[in-house]
């Protein structure tokens, strides 16, 4: 049996390199979460598919960039899938009006493995939008069922890029079916920052005290690395002068000196202790600023309460009664 990558209804030229974006990664999470947040706990989410967008750089290199869902429905008795072609080709359209550049360059579907028959058959639904699609399939629990907890860095992906393919018998019959491609991620500065900023974020980070716990977190480890470099320079000229190290580096004895000679010297030291006692006001003084404004908001609303219930913050009714009441 031959293989063969040949051009065709859902085969095309083998790629040299498929470039993934983390956008596309995370609409393809995201769709499958939502699915997922509307079911109960114990209940399995449906299977979700779309339509993957990009464009192709050259003969043998394609950007896969973002990603939009689709529509579908199980076929009576076989429960084959039925792609919405009507809504497939007005989002493509719509897409294509925001986003000149980018065409549809294949689709994804949730799933822990291939399935070549039913694959196959979306496969060729999707060719009716792009002429050699690839396929992504996503699955949702490889990470975590196969690592430990403490084993996800540096864990390989739960995504898998196949290229259709047609495989020629001895007979000269084509059949066709589906082969593993390699892929590479590749990041923008911007989204480099998006994905750093979605991996460190936390339950509570949406809120200011959450946002406040994150800055000091991120002060704390700072800190810390200052520190044990610190101590490592320390120990350094430590050893030089004992004498464990023989001939000590000069640019490093040098870049030491530097520093030192940079830092507040000893008849200094009344200055930065003046410095530091006026910035640790500032800081009381801010608390105490916060302090008073919350404690006046609260007066406030307690009056404004008073006011609803028509009654004197000592005690009397408001509009003349002469009756003593309590609020």
């Amino acid at each position: 049996t031959q293989t063969r990558a040949l051009t065709g209804p859902g085969v095309g030229f083998a790629m040299e390199a498929y470039k993934l974006h983390p956008l596309a990664l995370v609409n393809i999470s995201d769709h499958y979460i939502r699915f997922k947040a509307q079911l109960p706990p114990e209940e399995e989410p449906p299977r979700v598919l779309g339509c993957l967008l990009g464009f192709q750089e050259g003969n043998r290199d394609l950007e896969i960039c973002n990603s939009f869902e689709l529509i579908w429905t199980p076929e009576e008795g076989t429960g084959r899938v039925i792609v919405d072609a009507e809504y497939l080709a007005g989002q493509k359209v719509r897409y294509k009006t925001v986003y000149p550049k980018m065409e549809v360059v294949g689709w994804y579907s949730t799933g822990q493995a291939v399935d070549h028959e039913h694959d196959l058959a979306i496969h060729k639904a999707i060719c009716d939008a792009s002429e050699a699609p690839v396929y992504l399939l996503f699955d949702p629990f490889r990470v975590g069922a196969s690592e430990g907890a403490g084993k996800l860095r540096g864990a390989k992906l739960p995504i898998d890029i196949v290229e259709a393919v047609v495989h020629v018998g001895a007979d000269g019959s084509p059949h066709a079916s589906f082969r593993p491609a390699k892929y590479a991620i590749e990041t923008e500065e911007v989204e480099r920052i998006a994905t750093d900023t979605l991996a460190r974020a936390s339950e509570g980070e949406g809120t200011m005290t959450g946002q406040y716990v994150s800055h000091l977190r991120n002060f704390g480890s700072a800190t810390e690395m200052l520190n044990a470099r610190i101590e490592a320079i320390v120990e350094y000229l430590r050893a030089a002068d004992s004498g464990e190290i023989p001939r000590p580096d000069r640019a490093t004895l040098r870049a030491a000196a530097a520093l030192v000679k940079s830092l507040p010297k000893h008849r200094g030291s009344a200055r930065l202790r003046a410095d530091m006692v006026r910035e640790y006001n500032d800081c009381l003084l801010t608390a105490y600023l916060a302090t008073m404004t919350k404690g006046m908001a609260e007066m406030d609303v307690l009056q404004a309460r008073f006011d609803a219930a028509g009654l004197e913050p000592g005690g009397g009714a408001i509009g003349g009664s002469r009756g003593r009441g309590r609020f």
